[in-house]
């Protein structure tokens, strides 16, 4: 699957397609190694790379998870990603 999304975003970039591509990337190896691979990344206004984010610090460090996902929060008005996030922020133990 990993190599799929390196083909793809060779052919056809899209910070969507990159974003999804990290989220593969955690599960081959590890998720420290898919946040710097994040960093890497250009789409820091959208608030599905701060979800991301979120996703991959659950675990490694709660509190800055936790800072990822509030950050996503600012930046989405769809009142259904936001119960998504604010449900990530509850498994993480907090009140969001």
């Amino acid at each position: 699957m990993l190599q799929l999304y390196d083909q793809l975003l060779l052919i056809d970039y899209s910070p969507m397609a990159a974003l999804n591509r990290v989220y593969v990337y955690s599960k081959v190896h590890g998720k420290k190694q898919a946040i710097r691979e994040a960093g890497s990344l250009k789409v820091t206004q959208n608030h599905f790379y701060f979800t991301l984010l979120g996703k991959l610090y659950e675990g490694v460090d709660n509190e800055m998870a936790l800072a990822q996902f509030h950050k996503a929060l600012t930046l989405t008005t769809a009142d259904a990603e936001k119960q998504v996030i604010r449900a990530h922020i509850a498994n993480l133990g907090f009140k969001g």
